[in-house]
C-alpha cells in the first residue's frame, strides 16, 4: 500500500497522501529530503571550485587581448589599441554616467571600475581589467546557475539532483556559445543580466521552501536581483519573471497535483489557468501601447523595441551593410530571417565546432508568410502550450526538469528575437537560452544513467563533454579572440561573401598600427579592393576616406567621401569627416552646407554633424544657425542618450541664445552646459555665462555672485590660466561696483592680484586703478 501511495503521490511525496488534513499552504512550505544525503560542505566547495576552474581556464588567452568592435564606440573613443581614450560617461562625474547609461547603469559602473583599476588614465586605457571583470561575472553566473538548478532539484526531490545541476552548470560554463558574452566587453550586459536572473531563480525557489524571516529575505533578494538584472540590460526586466514562471510550474503545480482530488474545482482551474493567465497579462503589460506609466523603465524599453519590430520597414542593401543583396524589408522578412537564425543557433548548441563566427553568414529572407507562421513562433507557441498542459499533470521530476529547460530556451530567445537588429544572430544575446539547453542535456544524460546498461557510457559522456567543450572554447579563444585582427580574419574566412567582415578586418589592422607598422597599409589595401569590387558599400568608403584623411592624402580622401555621400544611405561619420576636410582646405561654406544636410542623410545619427555645424556657424557668425543646429543636436542626443560634444554645443547654444537676447533660455542652457561639461574650462564658461545673463537683466548682485564663483573655481585649480582669470575678475569687480558692494570689489581685486604672476600683476594694478579710486575714494 505504501508503495502504491508513493507511485500516486506527486513528485515523490508519499507523505503528502498520509496527511490528508494538511493544507496546500502547508505543502508549499514543506521541506524536501533528497533520497540520498546532501553532499558535505567539503564536497560542495570542491565542486564549486571545479566549476569555477573549468569555466574560467578556457579564457586565459583572452585576458591579454584588446578591445573589439563595439567597444570602440560603446565606452571608448580612440583610433589605436594603445591610444584608446575612455568616454566621459565612464571617466567623468558619477551623475553623468547614470544619466547617459540609464537602463544599463550597472554595466557602465563596472566599466568605470575597470577604468579605475587600470590606472584611470583616459589617454591609455588598459583592456586587461575589462577582460578580468567579464571573466569574474561569467564565473559568478555559472555558480548562480548551479545554485538555481540545485534549488529546483531539491524542490523536486530529484534523484541525482546534485549531479544533474552540476553537469548543467559545467556545460553552460564551458560551452563556446557563451564566449562572446565573456570575451567582448561591450556585450557584458547580457552576461550580467543572466547572472542576476539565475540568482533571482535560486532565491525564489529558496523562498518557496522557507517560512517567516527566511522567506522575506529570500524574496527581498529576488526583487533586488530583478532590479539589478534590469539595470544590466533592458531585457533583464523580463528574464527573471519568465524563467521564474517555468520554475513555479515545475516545482509547485506538480506538488499541488498530489492533493488534486481534495482540491475544489475552482482551485484546480486556478492551478492550471493561473500561470498562463499571468503570462498573458505580463505580455499585454509589456506590449500594449499606452501603458508607459505602468511599466518600469526596463520593460518600457523592451516594448519600444518590440513595437519597432512590428512596424519596421526599410531597405537593406550593400550601401549600408554589405549583406550581398538589396531589397525592401518588413516585419515579415525580419521574422523569416530570425527563423534561420534560430535553427542555426540550435545547431550550434549541439555542434559548435568550427562554425562559430562573430558575423554569422545569414542572408536576409523575404517571403509570403506573416510573422506568426514562421518556425520560431510555431515552435514557441506549441512548445510552451505543451509544457503548460503537461506540467500540472506530470508526476516524474526528470521530464519536468527537461520541460523547464525547454521553457528557459524559449524565454531566453524570445525577447531578443523580438527586438529588431540587422545582425540576426548575436550569440551574446542568448546566454539565458543556453542555460535551458544545457539543463535539457544534463537531465537527458542523468535519465540515461538510470539504466544499468547505459550507466557507464552516460557517466563517461557526462565527464568528457564539459572537458571537450572547454577545450573547444579554449582553442577558439586562442585562435580567434586573441585580438581583433584574428577575430575578423576568422569571420572573413567563414563568410567570404559578406562585406562587413572585410571592412572590420581592415579597421582592426588600422587600430593595431601602433604594434604593426604595416597595419595602415594593410587596411588601405583591403578598403581600396572593397571600393573597386563594391563601389556602393558606403561603410568601406567612409573608413577609407577617414584613413586617407589621417594620412594627409586630402584630395583622394575628399573624392572617396564625395562618392559616399552620393549614395541614398550615408554613414554620419563620413559626413563629419568630409566636412572637416572641406574646412581644412578653406571650403567652410561647403562644410556648413554639408552638416546642415546631415539630418537628411541619416536623421537618427547626426548629432556629431550638428555639433560641428554649430561650432562652424559660431565661427562664421551665423547666430541663428547656431541655435537651429544646437536645438537639433539636443533632440538627437536625448533620443540616442549620447554626450559626445554635449558640453561644447551647450556653451555655443547658450551663447547664441544670449546674443539673440533670449536671456531666460540662455540661462537654462548655461545650467545644462555646466551639468554636461566634460572639461573644467567649459564648466567655468557656463558659470560666467550665467553671470552675463544676470548682468544683462540688471541683476548685478546675482551676476557678481556667479563671477565670484567662477574665480573660486579657477583658484582651486592646480594649473591656473591667468589670461582666462583676468577678464572674469574684470566682470566680477564691475558687477560688484554696479551693485554698490565695495567689499566685493576689493575681495575680487585682491583674489585676482594674489593669483597673478608678477608681470601681469602690474598690468592688473594699472588697469584697475580707476576702479579702486571710485570704490575707495583714493
Amino acid at each position: 500500500m505504501n508503495d502504491a501511495k508513493s507511485r500516486l503521490g506527486g513528485l515523490g511525496h508519499p507523505a503528502i497522501l498520509d496527511a490528508p488534513g494538511e493544507s496546500i499552504a502547508d505543502l508549499s512550505q514543506s521541506s524536501s529530503t533528497p533520497e540520498r544525503g546532501a553532499p558535505s560542505v567539503r564536497v560542495f566547495l570542491a565542486v564549486a571550485a571545479m566549476l569555477v576552474a573549468v569555466s574560467t581556464l578556457p579564457y586565459v588567452a583572452v585576458l591579454d587581448g584588446g578591445f573589439f568592435y563595439d567597444d570602440w564606440r560603446y565606452f571608448l573613443d580612440g583610433s589605436t589599441e594603445s591610444g584608446a581614450t575612455i568616454r566621459p560617461a565612464v571617466s567623468g562625474p558619477l551623475d553623468e554616467l547614470l544619466r547617459v547609461a540609464k537602463l544599463r547603469s550597472l554595466t557602465f559602473l563596472t566599466y568605470r571600475w575597470d577604468y579605475l583599476r587600470g590606472g584611470a588614465d583616459p589617454l591609455a586605457v588598459d583592456p586587461r581589467p575589462f577582460h578580468t571583470t567579464s571573466l569574474l561575472i561569467h564565473a559568478l553566473a555559472v555558480l548562480a546557475l548551479w545554485s538555481a538548478w540545485l534549488a529546483v532539484a531539491r524542490r523536486l526531490e530529484l534523484p541525482a539532483g546534485f549531479e544533474t545541476a552540476t553537469l548543467a552548470a559545467a556545460l553552460f560554463g564551458t560551452h563556446p556559445l557563451v564566449s562572446e558574452a565573456v570575451n567582448y566587453p561591450a556585450a557584458r550586459g547580457s552576461s550580467l543580466a543572466a547572472l542576476f536572473t539565475f540568482a533571482a531563480i535560486a532565491l525564489f525557489v529558496s523562498g518557496l521552501g522557507s517560512a517567516g524571516l527566511r522567506r522575506v529575505v529570500a524574496w527581498g533578494g529576488v526583487a533586488l536581483a530583478v532590479l539589478l538584472s534590469t539595470y544590466s540590460k533592458e531585457v533583464g526586466a523580463f528574464f527573471p519573471w519568465g524563467v521564474g514562471l517555468g520554475v513555479f510550474y515545475v516545482t509547485e503545480v506538480g506538488r499541488l497535483r498530489a492533493r488534486w482530488a481534495d482540491m475544489r474545482p475552482a482551485r484546480r482551474w486556478l492551478a492550471i489557468v493561473g500561470p498562463p493567465a499571468f503570462v498573458a497579462l505580463l505580455l499585454l503589460w509589456l506590449l500594449l501601447p499606452g501603458l508607459e506609466p505602468l511599466r518600469p523603465a526596463g520593460l518600457e524599453q523592451v516594448h519600444y523595441r518590440v513595437s519597432q519590430n512590428f512596424a519596421q520597414t526599410g531597405t537593406i542593401s550593400n550601401d549600408a551593410y554589405g549583406l550581398g543583396q538589396t531589397f525592401d524589408y518588413s516585419a515579415t522578412s525580419y521574422w523569416l530571417t530570425q527563423t534561420r537564425s534560430f535553427v542555426i543557433w540550435l545547431s550550434l548548441v549541439v555542434a559548435p565546432w568550427g562554425r562559430q563566427t562573430i558575423d554569422h553568414p545569414i542572408v536576409w529572407s523575404s517571403g509570403p508568410f506573416g510573422p506568426w507562421t514562421t518556425l520560431p513562433a510555431i515552435l514557441a507557441v506549441c512548445g510552451l502550450a505543451l509544457f503548460a498542459l503537461l506540467a500540472p499533470a506530470t508526476r516524474r521530476p526528470r521530464p519536468a526538469l527537461a520541460g523547464l529547460g525547454v521553457w528557459v530556451v524559449f524565454v531566453g530567445l524570445g525577447p531578443n528575437s523580438l527586438t529588431p537588429g540587422l545582425q540576426p544572430l548575436l550569440e551574446y544575446r542568448y546566454v539565458v537560452g543556453l542555460a535551458g539547453a544545457t539543463l535539457i542535456l544534463a537531465a537527458a544524460l542523468a535519465a540515461i544513467a538510470d539504466r544499468p546498461a547505459w550507466r557507464r557510457p552516460a557517466l563517461v559522456v557526462a565527464v568528457a563533454l564539459p572537458l571537450i567543450l572547454a577545450a573547444s572554447t579554449a582553442a577558439r579563444n586562442s585562435a580567434a579572440w586573441r585580438d581583433a585582427v584574428h577575430l575578423w580574419t576568422d569571420a572573413a574566412r567563414k563568410a567570404p561573401d559578406r562585406l562587413r567582415p572585410r571592412n572590420e578586418l581592415a579597421m582592426a589592422h588600422y587600430h593595431a598600427r601602433a604594434r604593426d607598422p604595416e597595419g595602415t597599409e594593410r587596411a588601405v589595401a583591403i578598403l581600396r579592393e572593397l571600393r573597386t569590387s563594391h563601389p556602393h558599400y558606403i561603410r568601406g568608403l567612409s573608413n577609407l576616406g577617414g584613413i586617407l584623411a589621417d594620412r594627409g592624402e586630402t584630395d583622394e580622401a575628399i573624392a572617396v567621401l564625395e562618392q559616399m555621400i552620393a549614395r541614398p544611405q550615408v554613414v554620419t561619420l563620413g559626413v563629419v569627416r568630409l566636412g572637416l576636410l572641406y574646412e581644412k582646405v578653406g571650403r567652410s561654406e561647403d562644410a556648413l552646407a554639408l552638416w546642415r544636410e546631415g539630418g537628411e542623410f541619416d536623421p537618427p545619427q547626426d548629432a556629431l554633424s550638428q555639433a560641428l555645424r554649430a561650432r562652424l556657424a559660431a565661427l562664421l557668425g551665423h547666430n541663428d544657425e547656431v541655435i537651429e543646429a544646437a536645438e537639433l543636436f539636443w533632440r538627437v542626443t536625448e533620443r540616442r542618450r549620447t554626450v559626445d560634444n554635449a558640453g561644447e554645443v551647450a556653451i555655443l547654444h547658450a551663447s547664441a541664445l544670449f546674443q539673440a537676447e533670449r536671456l531666460d533660455e540662455a540661462f537654462v542652457m548655461a545650467e545644462q552646459a555646466e551639468r554636461v561639461a566634460d572639461t573644467f574650462a567649459r564648466r567655468v564658461r557656463s558659470v560666467v555665462l550665467r553671470g552675463d545673463v544676470f548682468e544683462a537683466q540688471g541683476r548685478d548682485a546675482e551676476a557678481a555672485a556667479r563671477y565670484d564663483r567662477a574665480i573660486g573655481m579657477m583658484l582651486e585649480e592646480e594649473v591656473l590660466d591667468p589670461i582666462a582669470l583676468m577678464p572674469i575678475g574684470d566682470a566680477a569687480m564691475k558687477a560688484h561696483l554696479q551693485a554698490k558692494q565695495a567689499d566685493g570689489v576689493a575681495a575680487a581685486y585682491a583674489r585676482v592680484m594674489d593669483a597673478l604672476p608678477e608681470p601681469l600683476r602690474e598690468r592688473w594694478r594699472d588697469e584697475h586703478a580707476w576702479m579702486t579710486r571710485v570704490t575707495f575714494g583714493n
